[in-house]
């Protein structure tokens, strides 16, 4: 039996017939080419909702899809995300022991004295300063004070 109760809480259960063999179906996996949202809108409930419980199921199985799809990514790459961006936040994006909130590093970046030249360098040129020294510092003590207790 799948666990839908993040899925569902707080909402009326009686509006989600056969939710639980829907959500397998939408977890066997998705098509080339669709978001992710949009893959779990249309797999849970066709056609799609405009409101009610239905879109708010639809909402949150978007959101633990991309969950899922970001840890694998990412532990397969031995990566992490930036964490906690203002417009792009999502609760449920967390990955790994490298995600970094975006707001430890730009704290970590000012006590460092380089907030400055990376929020001012073009996008072009952020992959190139990785090699300084005062840079990887920050980001290292940044991803180190993000997940010390």
């Amino acid at each position: 039996m799948t666990d839908l109760s993040a899925l569902v809480a707080g909402l009326p259960l009686a509006d989600l017939a056969d939710l639980e063999h829907r959500w397998a179906a939408v977890r066997a996996g998705w098509p080339a080419g669709r978001s992710r949202r949009e893959y779990a809108m249309s797999a849970l409930f066709a056609p799609a909702p405009e409101v009610g419980a239905e879109t708010i199921v639809a909402r949150r199985a978007g959101s633990k899809i991309n969950q899922d799809y970001f840890r694998s990514y990412t532990m397969e790459l031995d990566a992490g995300i930036v964490t906690e961006l203002t417009y792009l936040h999502s609760p449920r994006t967390g990955t790994s022991a490298v995600d970094l909130p975006f707001r430890s590093l730009l704290r970590t970046f000012g006590r460092h004295g380089v907030l400055g030249p990376v929020l001012n360098a073009p996008a072009e040129h952020l992959v190139e300063l990785r090699g300084n020294p005062q840079i990887s510092a920050a980001m290292a003590q940044s991803i180190e004070n993000a997940h010390s207790p």
